[in-house]
C-alpha cells in the first residue's frame, strides 16, 4: 500500500511540474488600406511596392538590360521584358567566332518558372558555362543598329560573383565583366550601356512584395510570326525570390471561392498557393476599344504570402489617377 501511495504521488508531482500549454492569440486583421502604383501614361516606371510598409520605389523601367540572381547559390539571369527583350544560345565557347546563324530567339515567359526562361540552365552544379554563347535582343521598338544587339559568355557563376564576357555582334567592345552578387537583394541589375553597369533599381529583397512594370507576356496562340505573340502589357510581378506566393481568387474559377469582403484567416489556408510570377499579372484590368477606356475586372481578387508567412488579401479599383490618367494601378489590401 506505501508503495502505490508513492507511486500516485510520484505521479501527482510530475504532473504538477508539467507546463501548461500557451495559448497563441493571433494578432486581429490590419486595416484596409488604399495604394497606388504609378506607371505613368506611357508605362515607364517600375514601381515596387511593399505590403507590409505601404512604401513604394519608383523608377526608370528601361535603365537596365539583364537581371542575375542574387543568392549564394543563384545562377538564374532574367532579361528585361520592359524593352520586349529576346535571347538564344549557341554551342560555341570562342565568343568573337560566335554568329546569329540558326538562332532560335524567345523572351522569358511571364512566370519566370526555370524551364521558361530564354537563356535557361546555362550552368553546371560547378557553376561553368555548358551553353556556350547568349545572344541578346535588347527590343526592337527601343534599340536600332549596332546598338541593339549584344552577345555574351557567361564564364561562371559563384556563392560571390559573376564573370560574363560580352561585345556587340561585330565583336567591338569586347568587355570582360563582374557582378558581385549580395544577398540582402532579390536581383543584380545589368545593362550593357557604357560597358557595362551595375544599376541599384529595387529594395533589399523583403522589403518589396510586388513590381508594377511593363513586361512581355506571350500569346502562345498566336504563330510566331505574328506581331501579337509577344505583346508589352502592364501589370504586377511578384518577389518570388523571396518566398513569397500568390494566387488569384475567382468567382467560377476557383474551388470554395470566397468574396474579397468575406476573405478571412483562417478561411483563406484551403487556397492553393504558387509562385508564379504573373499570378497577379495584367489581367485584373481589361480595355473597352467602344469607350477607348480602362475597366476592372469584377468578383476577382488575389492573395499574396510573403516571406514571413503573412497572409493579405489584394483588389484592384482603378487604373487611373485622381487626374484621370491612366497607369496608375489603384488597389486595396488587407493584413489577414
Amino acid at each position: 500500500m506505501k508503495r502505490l501511495i508513492g507511486f500516485g504521488l510520484l505521479i501527482l508531482l510530475f504532473a504538477s511540474c508539467e507546463k501548461e500549454d500557451t495559448a497563441i492569440t493571433l494578432p486581429p486583421p490590419g486595416d484596409l488600406q488604399l495604394m497606388t502604383a504609378r506607371m505613368g501614361v506611357n508605362y515607364d516606371t517600375m514601381v515596387f511596392v511593399s505590403l507590409k510598409t505601404g512604401l513604394a520605389f519608383s523608377h526608370f523601367n528601361r535603365s537596365y538590360d539583364l537581371a542575375f540572381e542574387s543568392t549564394a547559390d543563384g545562377w538564374r539571369i532574367y532579361l528585361n521584358s520592359a524593352q520586349l527583350m529576346l535571347a538564344g544560345s549557341k554551342p560555341v565557347f570562342d565568343l568573337t567566332a560566335a554568329d546569329t546563324a540558326g538562332i532560335i530567339w524567345k523572351p522569358d515567359d511571364a512566370s519566370l518558372h526555370d524551364d521558361s526562361l530564354a537563356i535557361g540552365k546555362w550552368c553546371n552544379d560547378a557553376g561553368q558555362n555548358i551553353k556556350g554563347v547568349v545572344f541578346i535582343d535588347r527590343g526592337k521598338p527601343f534599340f536600332t543598329g549596332s546598338d541593339r544587339f549584344r552577345k555574351m559568355l557567361i564564364d561562371e557563376v559563384s556563392g560571390n560573383e559573376y564573370k560574363i564576357r560580352f561585345s556587340k555582334l561585330n565583336n567591338t567592345g569586347l568587355t570582360d565583366f563582374f557582378l558581385p552578387k549580395n544577398a540582402a537583394y532579390s536581383l543584380v541589375y545589368f545593362s550593357f550601356d557604357n560597358n557595362g553597369e551595375i544599376k541599384t533599381l529595387a529594395p533589399p529583397r523583403n522589403d518589396w512584395d510586388f513590381v508594377f512594370t511593363r513586361y512581355t507576356h506571350t500569346y502562345y496562340d498566336e504563330p510566331l510570326s505574328s506581331p501579337f505573340r509577344y505583346y508589352l502589357v502592364s501589370g504586377a510581378v511578384l518577389n518570388k525570390w523571396n518566398g513569397s506566393l500568390n494566387e488569384l481568387v475567382k468567382k467560377d474559377s476557383t474551388a470554395g471561392y470566397i468574396p474579397f469582403e468575406e476573405a478571412s484567416y483562417p478561411a483563406i489556408l484551403g487556397i492553393p498557393l504558387n509562385n508564379r510570377a504573373d499570378a497577379v499579372g495584367f489581367d485584373w484590368k481589361y480595355f473597352d476599344f467602344n469607350n477607348n477606356t480602362y475597366y476592372i475586372r469584377q468578383n476577382q481578387w488575389y492573395l499574396l504570402k510573403n516571406f514571413e508567412s503573412i497572409y493579405y488579401k489584394l483588389r484592384f479599383i482603378d487604373f487611373y489617377d485622381e487626374a484621370g490618367n491612366k497607369g496608375a494601378a489603384r488597389f486595396e489590401f488587407q493584413r489577414l
